[in-house]
């Protein structure tokens, strides 16, 4: 479904979409292997405004966001990870036939 029209977004660029990821995900690992309890509390309170702000624009509720939240992340490597796959391998398929 999603992974299909997922590198669109990158103008179909792999590399521009794994470092995308790096920033994304892997900024947050690193900042955490740090150890620095100032910056993680930082970080984490610049995501959970984000969500709120997010959630409150969209009339959405913000405790499901905010629990969701590691939970989207995790959908997003792995969304990721398959249109990388299907776009190399060109095996992507839409009601059954090769797109």
């Amino acid at each position: 479904g999603f992974s299909k029209n997922f590198l669109a977004a990158f103008n179909y660029s792999v590399m521009a979409l794994l470092f995308y990821l790096v920033i994304v995900i892997g900024g947050a690992m690193i900042v955490l292997m740090t150890l620095n309890w100032p910056l993680i509390f930082f970080m984490i309170g610049l995501i959970a405004l984000t969500r709120v702000m997010i959630s409150l624009s969209a009339k959405q509720s913000v405790l499901l966001n905010l629990l969701l939240h590691p939970v989207q992340m995790i959908n997003l490597a792995v969304i990721a990870f398959l249109a990388i796959q299907r776009y190399l391998t060109h095996t992507n398929v839409w009601k059954g036939r090769k797109v």
